[in-house]
């Protein structure tokens, strides 16, 4: 997915700041992007063991700006209200992820006669 990282330093962290900055273009590209990758959301965001919150984040901005996660520290330097707005954004949606994912899991499972 990520290509080698073509950006210099202040031109990454400047791309993420900008990204976050805008809150609710970060929600209208979280759902533009699970559209165009869908494989890649339900692998990612079904697998408990990562950051899938982080992983959303990334995800939109290399989207959006090409920039790639070597810079995702720079997440810390955008005022608190602002992360805390973002992080709450990819929460929810990953809890409607889930409880759409758990459905269609069910499902596929009812379907071939699998129980666990």
């Amino acid at each position: 997915m990520y290509e080698k990282n073509t950006f210099q330093k202040k031109e990454g962290e400047e791309k993420y700041i900008e990204y976050f900055s805008k809150p609710k273009r970060f929600k209208k590209d979280i759902v533009i992007l699970s559209k165009k990758w869908p494989h890649s959301f339900e692998n990612f965001l079904t697998n408990y063991s990562i950051n899938r919150v982080a992983w959303l984040g990334q995800a939109c901005v290399f989207y959006r700006t090409g920039a790639p996660p070597d810079f995702k520290y720079s997440y810390n330097k955008l005022d608190k209200l602002v992360r805390d707005q973002c992080d709450e954004i990819a929460r929810g949606f990953i809890n409607e992820f889930s409880e759409k994912s758990g459905k269609r899991l069910c499902q596929q499972v009812a379907i071939h006669g699998v129980f666990l």
